[in-house]
């Protein structure tokens, strides 16, 4: 499953089942392949993920160009983790648990944070999120621009949003922090001090 603002290039054959994500956050759920016994991996700008037999999210800061952090989150099976330029697996991360990947390694797997893959149900999940990643996530749901003010960008919203429906997120922006949103056209939205 494909997030928005996403790419990957597909490469299946007789010897293996490879997904390299381009850009952006895909939802993987994996089934042996008990006809020609192929892997399953996922490669990225940081390392490669190897399925084994699971259900994993996977989500690229950056691109090829200017890589960032990889989120990995296991909900089902485990997925052996590869840094980039490694020849031996660095980590095997089970169900229920996530880790960055990094220029500077792997974090320390930790407990899965359901909000992580709230965008496979349509939802975006805020929990004390500053305002300008709060607006960054939200224009990959909708068509244009969001910028948000630098005066207002420190401030922290929590709650649920409907993907669906950004104009409904933007106007509760207004009516619980101390910002107004400034529509110059539907596909130019401000985020400014009230």
């Amino acid at each position: 499953l494909l997030d928005t603002a996403s790419a990957i290039n597909i490469r299946f054959d007789s010897q293996q089942r490879q997904v390299q994500l381009r850009q952006g956050a895909i939802l993987v759920a994996t089934a042996a392949d008990t006809a020609l016994q192929r892997p399953f991996s996922v490669h990225t700008t940081q390392g490669r993920l190897r399925a084994l037999g699971t259900r994993f999210s996977v989500r690229q800061d950056g691109d090829a160009h200017q890589p960032g952090a990889i989120h990995v989150a296991v909900t089902e099976g485990a997925v052996e983790v590869t840094l980039q330029g490694a020849s031996r697996p660095t980590l095997v991360l089970a169900a229920g648990r996530q880790t960055v990947l990094s220029t500077a390694g792997a974090r320390a797997p930790q407990p899965v944070d359901s909000a992580a893959q709230g965008w496979t149900q349509g939802v975006l999940h805020a929990d004390g999120m500053r305002l300008d990643a709060f607006c960054a996530e939200l224009a990959r749901y909708r068509a244009g621009v969001i910028h948000c003010a630098p005066e207002v960008a420190q401030l922290r919203i929590s709650g649920m949003f409907a993907l669906d429906n950004t104009d409904y997120a933007l106007t509760m922006l207004a009516s619980t922090l101390p910002v107004q949103v400034v529509l110059r056209t539907r596909f130019w939205v401000t985020v400014v001090p009230a």
